[in-house]
This record gives C-alpha cells, structure tokens and sequence, in this order.
C-alpha cells in the first residue's frame, strides 16, 4: 500500500493479509466524508456516514452505518454494522449484525451473530451462538429479580401518586 500522508479519500494499491497480489482500493485518511465506497475500503483516522464495500478496514476512525461482507475494526467507533464476516479489537460498536464474528477487548450494545467467539470483550444484548470468554452482564434470574425490582417500584409510585391525588 502506498504510504502517502496527505488527506483525503483516494485509489491505492492494497496488498490484503495472507495475499500476495496487490489490490486496488479506497483509502480515506483523516477526513470526514459523508459516503466511502468501494470493492475494498480503508478507513484511517476518519470519519464517514456511510461505508459500504466487500472488505472495509477501520483504524482509529468512526462511521454510522457499515455494510460489507468481510470487515475489521480497529480502535474504531461504530453505529451499526453488518458484515458476514467481522473481527472487531479494541472497538465500540452500536449495533452489529454478522454471521461469523471475532470480538476482541470491545463493546456491543446489541450484537446478532451465527457464530461468535468473544475476547475479553462485553455484550449487552446478544442473539446467536457464542464461544470464548462469555459472560453475560444480565442472566434469567439477574433478569427476574430486576422484573421484580421494576413491578414494585412501579407499584408504589402507582400508589403513592393515588394517595396524594385522593387528598386533593
């Protein structure tokens, strides 16, 4: 990949991990745009509304919406992401939607996946099949016990706002 400094959202030339031939792709580097695109993307210190593309690499940068079939996120700020395929390290993400996920030291607030294998990594609300280091923040009886918790106190400002209305 060429190793240009300027800002800005250009071609380059993108030799992908494990492969050996070099590939033509979109980098965004410390901008903010409104729409990336592309077969590959590279986002670096940036900042886009919407990415859209087969692989999308994140460093250091945000986005609303992501869309690809394979993507990684680095040190990234995530709204909502859909991929096949993701491997998120050190990331927050909104909402994320993937079909096989690698989740390391990062936080979903509401993650779906066919398979995911989590690393030292927190979940709020999860759908799917997991592996790894799961622990879920609220478990059937957490979740009873904060039910209760919720009816009662329901319950008695329910009673306590007749009480005070009666007296009127």
């Amino acid at each position: 990949m060429a190793e240009t400094r300027e800002p800005g959202v250009r071609q380059t030339t993108y030799k992908q991990p494990g492969g050996y031939v070099p590939t033509e792709a979109t980098e965004a580097f410390s901008v903010q745009v409104d729409r990336v695109e592309g077969q590959i993307v590279i986002l670096r210190q940036s900042e886009a509304d919407q990415v859209t593309g087969d692989r999308v690499s994140m460093e250091q940068s945000s986005a609303l919406t992501v869309e690809a079939k394979s993507a990684q996120v680095d040190r990234s700020a995530v709204r909502a992401l859909e991929a096949e395929r993701a491997v998120t390290q050190r990331s927050r993400i909104g909402r994320l939607v993937a079909g096989e996920l690698r989740l390391v030291k990062s936080q979903v607030l509401a993650l779906s996946a066919e398979q995911a294998h989590l690393e030292d990594a927190r979940v709020l609300l999860f759908a799917g099949k997991a592996e790894g280091d799961v622990r879920p923040l609220l478990n059937f009886p957490g979740a009873l016990a904060l039910g209760a918790g919720l009816g009662l106190a329901l319950g008695l400002v329910a009673a306590i706002a007749r009480a005070v209305g009666g007296r009127r």
